[in-house]
């Protein structure tokens, strides 16, 4: 039924995080070092940020992208949850783990 989908998706969610998340740093910058140019001294705009594949966005180029100047990132106040507390909210979930250890 729905809560064996909502299940599967869930999981499949949290197997594309660990993924991502655990996926080497680029430590001998090769694996990303073009796209680490691209970005390096750009402000970027990110809309959709507080969704699924935005957060996963996020940390990749936090992540793997020290260069970037800036991220912007439009969030809209949902459902009687502020805009402050959507983006504090934002960075405390579990993808973002690995980034908070480096900090």
């Amino acid at each position: 039924g729905q809560i064996s989908r909502v299940f599967v998706v869930l999981q499949l969610k949290h197997q594309i995080i660990k993924m991502l998340v655990e996926s080497p740093q680029n430590e001998a910058g090769l694996d990303y070092s073009e796209i680490q140019k691209y970005y390096s001294g750009s402000t970027l705009l990110i809309t959709g940020g507080t969704g699924f594949l935005g957060k996963v966005l996020i940390e990749k180029l936090l992540r793997s992208c020290p260069g970037i100047a800036k991220i912007y990132l439009l969030v809209r106040q949902k459902k009687g949850v502020t805009v402050d507390k959507r983006f504090t909210e934002q960075f405390s979930g579990p993808i973002f783990c690995r980034l908070h250890q480096n900090m």
